[in-house]
């Protein structure tokens, strides 16, 4: 086996191990856990309390759903469609206001 083959089989090793690292890594990183500092956590963190109510949870399970609007939930879509609407408005109207120099 000539030394390049080692070097390449070295750094394969070393990328598949980081690889399974970064995997580990995120699985933990999407749980919630009641371990967290209170540094991390804002006012509207500790107000709520969300963390003790997920606690143990998979954050990538729940953070999809509301975007998954079903064909039996139109009433949800057209609500989803008013707030897009809203928020242009808003936008459109912050932008008016800054080219109509009234900054």
């Amino acid at each position: 086996m000539s030394s390049f083959t080692n070097v390449q089989s070295s750094i394969e090793r070393a990328l598949g191990k980081a690889s399974d690292h970064d995997e580990g890594y995120e699985q933990t990183f999407n749980r919630v856990s009641d371990m967290q500092s209170l540094v991390t956590k804002g006012a509207w963190l500790r107000r709520t309390g969300w963390d003790r109510m997920f606690v143990g949870e998979d954050m990538d399970v729940f953070v999809p759903l509301p975007y998954k609007a079903i064909k039996a939930e139109s009433g949800l879509n057209l609500v989803c469609q008013s707030v897009e609407r809203v928020n242009k408005s808003c936008r459109n109207g912050v932008q008016d206001y800054v080219d109509g120099n009234w900054v």
